[in-house]
């Protein structure tokens, strides 16, 4: 239980980045690899860079929460589960466009995004899911999703598939931390 929770997680809360890279490829008009791929790259410092920040802080307060660590940890991950549903579902598909190739929206759209990856993997550290291949993970899918999200948004405009792919990202999560917390 403890892999899934290490290696699905992470590639899960990439469901917001996947929505988030399909409203901005609806803006993208030529579609053009060198600015995808800057796009792309930048979300994925952004999230690895936050994903680092949550296991430190995690490493920080572990000792002084040792006693509720694992019930925070649940907590913090199941949260952002039904963030991602509540948010997916209050979206109307015509709101949710940006610019990406704006540096100042692209940076500001990275940063918020990450704070998922910042409460995923400060989670994850109280639990004691200190890993580097989680975090590796975490690159190399938004990486993957944010490309893919950009292609799509570009080409095909499909702003009801990164809904879609949002809440069921956070309905999994929430399934899995429900039945790994019960099966402990």
């Amino acid at each position: 239980m403890e892999q899934i929770l290490t290696y699905f997680i992470p590639i899960l809360v990439g469901m917001d980045i996947f929505f988030l890279s399909i409203a901005g490829g609806v803006t993208l008009r030529p579609y053009e690899w060198p600015m995808t791929a800057k796009i792309s790259t930048i979300l994925a410092a952004v999230a690895l860079l936050s994903a680092i920040l949550g296991l430190v802080f995690a490493n920080i307060f572990r000792p002084m929460v040792s006693d509720f660590s694992e019930w925070i940890g649940f907590f913090l991950i199941a949260f952002v589960g039904v963030k991602f549903m509540g948010d997916a579902r209050s979206i109307k598909n015509e709101q949710r466009t940006y610019v990406l190739d704006d540096n100042k929206i692209l940076w500001s759209v990275a940063a918020a995004a990450s704070f998922s990856y910042l409460l995923i993997f400060f989670g994850l550290g109280l639990l004691g899911q200190l890993s580097n291949h989680s975090v590796i993970t975490v690159f190399v899918s938004i990486l993957v999703l944010s490309q893919v999200g950009l292609f799509l948004g570009s080409h095909y405009r499909p702003v009801k598939l990164g809904r879609f792919t949002k809440f069921a990202g956070g309905l999994l999560i929430s399934v899995l931390v429900i039945t790994c917390y019960f099966l402990k």
